[in-house]
Formats: structure tokens, sequence, C-alpha cells
């Protein structure tokens, strides 16, 4: 089911009818994309003049459009917000009823560029380089950190660095938030950012871990470790 080309090129029935269609807008490449309750958002454009689109899921009516950040898109589970963050500390909110940008910050250097939003709080982790103002990757294997951000505000709430890289994004589970560094899990209070308990793994990190019915499954080069959460 072809759902997205330069934009959104057209949305489908289940039956194969076509309900709605999206001019492009002007990109070269695959659009920053995310889905509201009701509404596909995406960022667009050339470099230097990107904006943020909203478009009516059902039938591709174009809502509003806004100058944005060129980043990743990430809705929040509401759908009242929009975060759109670069990898290079730039981490801008906007209202997903009308566009209009709420609030922007700077969070860290070589953050991964997926914003995690939960609760009041957004999660971020580090990624494994560092990207220089042009786009080029500067290093690897920097020390790893987790930060939270308020939604409302975007002012930093806690930040907790690690000697070993941030492996994967961090993963909600109640009260905690969820990351993998190195060769463990890390589990840290979501309102303190403090550590709660680590689990070794036998290697190397191989994907993101699953949080189901209150167990963590983190999957590894030599198997999945399981923790009750």
């Amino acid at each position: 089911m072809a759902l997205l080309c330069v934009v959104v090129r057209c949305v489908r029935e289940r039956d194969g009818g076509r309900i709605g269609y999206v001019p492009g807008a002007r990109s070269v490449g695959a659009p920053a994309f995310a889905l509201g309750p009701d509404t596909v958002h995406l960022v667009s454009g050339p470099k230097g003049n990107t904006r943020l689109y909203a478009y009516d899921a059902a039938g591709g009516a174009p809502r509003w459009d806004v100058p944005a950040l060129d980043g990743t898109i990430t809705a929040a589970p509401d759908g009242r917000a929009l975060y759109l963050h670069d990898g290079r500390g730039r981490l801008h909110a906007h209202s997903a009823a009308d566009g209009r940008r709420t609030w922007a910050v700077t969070t860290a250097p070589y953050a991964r560029d997926e914003v995690v939003p939960y609760g009041g709080t957004i999660l971020l982790s580090s990624g494994d380089s560092y990207r220089g103002e042009d786009g080029r990757q500067l290093g690897d294997d920097r020390p790893g950190y987790v930060l939270a951000n308020s939604a409302r505000t975007g002012k930093a709430l806690w930040r907790q660095n690690r000697e070993q890289p941030s492996w994967t994004l961090p993963v909600p589970s109640g009260r905690l938030a969820l990351v993998g560094h190195d060769t463990a899990w890390w589990a840290y209070d979501l309102a303190t950012g403090e550590p709660r308990w680590r689990l070794a793994c036998d290697g190397a990190l191989a994907d993101d871990p699953v949080v189901r019915d209150g167990m963590l499954y983190g999957p590894n080069t030599e198997g999945v470790r399981a923790v009750r959460v």
C-alpha cells in the first residue's frame, strides 16, 4: 500500500480505492513524517527554507504550514503537540492545532534525532557520534547520556551521564526509563534520573528493548535477557 511519495502521495482504503491526494512539497529525498490522531505531519523543503505541514489524514486536504526546523518529527501521544529534533541539540515544540511554535531549546550534542514523549516528559538519549554544522560525522564512541526535558516548557529536568555510549532510545515503563548502554540495560527514575538497576547482557545490545506485561525483553548478540520491571 503506497502511502508516501515525496510528501504524501495518496491515501488508500483497504480495497485500494483512492480517497485523497496531497501534492508534493519542494523536497529532495524522503521527508520527516509523523501521524497524529487525524492528521499527517511532515517537514519538507529545500535547505534553509524547510516547513512543517499538516494534512487531513482521511482526505489529504491541507490544514496549515509554517516555517520549521529541518528535523525528525515526533507527535505527542495525545496529538496536541509536535516535537522537531535535529540531532545537533536543537529541539522545537509546535502546536498540532495550528503549527504555532511554542518553545525552542538546546539539548545536547550528538543526541539521537528521535525523541520519546511520555506523560509530561520528553526523553532523549545520545547517539554514538557527533554531527558538525555541515552534517558530517565527526567522531564515534562518545560517552553516553540520557536526558529528560519538560514537554510543556522544554526546560531540562535531569541528565545522567554514562561512560558507555547509548545504543537505544529510552523506553518508558511506569516510573522508569530503560536505556541500553554498551552491554547492559539501565533503568532510570523518570522523575529524578537516578539509576534504579542495571541488567548485564552476555553480548552487545542488538536492538531496542521491548516491554510487555511488566517484563523487559532485551535482545543482545548472545540471546535475549528478560527482567520484570
